[in-house]
C-alpha cells in the first residue's frame, strides 16, 4: 500500500507541475498578444484618444526604460541596456522554472514580470523603442509617466510577489 501511495503521489506532483507550466505559458502568451495588439492599435490610430476623465491614450516612443530613464543613450549604450534586459529575463525564467511548486501567486507574478519584460524587449527590437501610450491623470494632475500594458503586467506581477512574501506561505500553497 505505501508503494502505491508513493507512485500516486509522484504522478499527482508531475501532473500538478505540468498544469503550473501550462498556466505560466497561458499567462505569458496572453500578455504578449494583448500588449502587441494594443501597441499596434495605438500606432494605427496615431492620435490622442481621451478614454475617460482619468485615462488618455497618447503614443510616445521610449528609448530608455521605466519613466524614460536612460532615454538619451547612444547606440552602444542601448546595446548594453538590451543585454542587461536579456540577462534579467533569463534570471526570471530560471526562477520561474525552479519554483513551479511554490504558490500560484509567486508563479503568476513571475510569469507576468517575464511577459511584460519580454513584450517590451520585442517592441524594442521591432521599433527600436518601446511604445508607451497610457496616461493617467486627475484633471491637470498627471501621473509622472506614460506606460503600456507590458509595464502594467510587470507592476501587477511585482505586487503579487510582494503579497506572496508578506503572507504566510502555508496559507497560499
Amino acid at each position: 500500500m505505501p508503494e502505491m501511495f508513493r507512485q500516486y503521489s509522484r504522478k499527482w506532483r508531475m501532473q500538478n507541475i505540468r498544469l503550473r507550466i501550462l498556466l505560466s505559458v497561458i499567462v505569458i502568451s496572453f500578455i504578449l498578444i494583448i500588449d502587441y495588439q494594443s501597441k499596434k492599435l495605438i500606432e494605427a490610430l496615431d492620435q490622442t484618444v481621451i478614454l475617460n476623465s482619468f485615462i488618455t491614450f497618447h503614443k510616445v516612443n521610449n528609448h530608455g526604460i521605466a519613466f524614460s530613464l536612460f532615454d538619451n543613450l547612444d547606440s552602444s549604450g542601448l546595446v548594453f541596456l538590451n543585454i542587461i534586459i536579456v540577462i534579467v529575463l533569463v534570471i526570471i525564467i530560471r526562477e520561474l522554472l525552479l519554483n513551479l511548486k511554490n504558490s500560484l501567486f509567486y508563479l503568476v507574478g513571475l510569469s507576468m514580470i517575464f511577459a511584460g519584460g519580454l513584450a517590451n524587449l520585442i517592441d524594442r527590437f521591432d521599433n527600436y523603442s518601446v511604445t508607451d501610450f497610457i496616461s493617467i491623470h486627475l484633471g491637470n494632475i498627471y501621473f509622472p509617466a506614460i506606460f503600456n500594458l507590458a509595464d502594467l503586467s510587470i507592476t501587477f506581477g511585482a505586487l503579487l510577489i510582494i503579497y506572496y512574501f508578506m503572507k504566510d506561505k502555508n496559507e497560499l500553497n
